[in-house]
C-alpha cells in the first residue's frame, strides 16, 4: 500500500495503491459519503488475491485530502478529480483495463461521471448507490437545504447517519464509530447536487454504454435499493443484483464473501474475457 498525494486547484488529494502480484486489471475504488480509502484495505485484499489492483482516492473533504469536511465547492470538482485520478492511474499501470468503482455517494458520483464525461474505461461497478435516499427528508428540511444552497452553501451540519445501519456486524459498526477519520459532516453545496444528479442519473440511465453492475441490500436503510432497480430497468448494459436483508455497506456486511464471488465472475465475463 502507498499513501501518496497529488495537487488540484486549490485541493490535495490523498490517494492509496494496494496491489496484486500481477495487476492484470485496475479497480479504481470512489467511497461513500463521510468515509474514505482507508477503509476500504480488507476488500482491496480481496481482490488483490485474484490479481486486481485497487486505486482509491479520498475525496475533498474526505480522509487525508484537504477540504471542509462534508462539502464541495462545484460538483464538478469530483470530474476534475477523477480526471487527474484516472491519468495518474494509466501512467502508473499502463495498458491495463480500468474498473470504476463507487460506493453510496461514490456510486452517484461515478455513475454521473460515466454519463457527463464518457471516460475511456471498461466498466462501471455501483454500490448501494445514491441514486434515491431510503427515506425522503422532510419538506421542510429540504426547503431550508436549498433556502441554504443558494445563500450560504458551506454551512456545516450534522449528517444524523445512525452507524448501525452500515451493516449487520456488530464488529464493522464498532470500527466505523472508532475511525478518526469518518466523520458526519454535510453541506447544503454537497447535498443539493448529490441528490439532484441522483435523480437525473436515473432518467438518463438510457445512456450507459459500458458494462454496469449495480448492487444494493433490501435492508438498506441509507439509500434506495429500489432507485438502484429502477435504474437497472432502463439499460441492458447494466446488471442488477439485490440482497436480501443486506444492510448499506455490503462489503462489510454478512453477505460479503457471495458479494466478492459475484463481482469477480462480472468482471472476469464483462472485463477480462473481452
Amino acid at each position: 500500500m502507498s499513501n501518496l498525494f497529488f495537487s488540484l486547484d486549490k485541493y490535495r488529494i490523498h490517494y492509496r495503491y494496494y496491489t496484486a502480484d500481477n495487476n492484470n486489471a485496475i479497480i479504481i475504488l470512489v467511497h461513500g459519503h463521510g468515509e474514505h480509502s482507508g477503509r476500504y484495505e480488507p476488500w482491496a485484499r480481496e481482490f488483490n488475491r485474484y490479481n486486481y489492483a485497487i486505486c482509491a482516492l479520498d475525496l475533498p473533504g474526505h480522509g487525508l485530502s484537504s477540504g471542509q469536511l462534508g462539502h464541495i465547492r462545484h460538483y464538478d470538482d469530483y470530474y476534475k478529480v477523477l480526471d487527474e485520478f484516472i491519468e495518474k492511474v494509466r501512467q502508473d499501470f499502463p495498458s491495463k483495463p480500468i474498473i470504476l468503482y463507487g460506493h453510496s455517494m461514490g456510486g452517484n458520483i461515478c455513475c454521473s461521471y460515466v454519463l457527463n464525461c464518457r471516460p475511456e474505461i471498461k466498466a462501471l461497478i455501483l454500490s448501494s448507490p445514491w441514486l434515491e435516499l431510503a427515506i425522503k427528508p422532510s419538506v421542510f428540511r429540504f426547503w431550508l437545504a436549498k433556502t441554504m444552497y443558494r445563500i450560504f452553501p458551506s454551512f456545516g451540519d450534522a449528517t444524523n447517519l445512525n452507524p448501525n445501519y452500515i451493516s449487520r456486524i456488530p464488529e464493522e459498526v464498532e470500527r466505523y464509530k472508532n475511525d478518526p477519520l469518518v466523520h458526519d459532516k454535510i453541506t447544503p453545496g454537497l447535498f443539493i447536487p448529490i441528490f439532484f444528479k441522483g435523480l437525473k442519473n436515473i432518467n438518463e440511465g438510457r445512456k450507459i454504454y459500458l458494462p454496469t453492475l449495480i448492487f444494493h441490500g433490501s435492508g438498506d436503510q441509507l439509500t434506495s435499493h429500489k432507485a438502484s432497480f429502477t435504474f437497472s430497468e432502463t439499460n441492458e448494459n447494466i446488471s442488477f443484483r439485490l440482497y436480501p436483508d443486506g444492510y448499506h455497506e455490503l462489503h462489510h456486511d454478512l453477505c460479503r464473501e457471495e458479494l466478492r464471488d459475484h463481482i469477480l465472475d462480472w468482471m472476469s465475463s464483462n472485463v477480462i474475457m473481452r
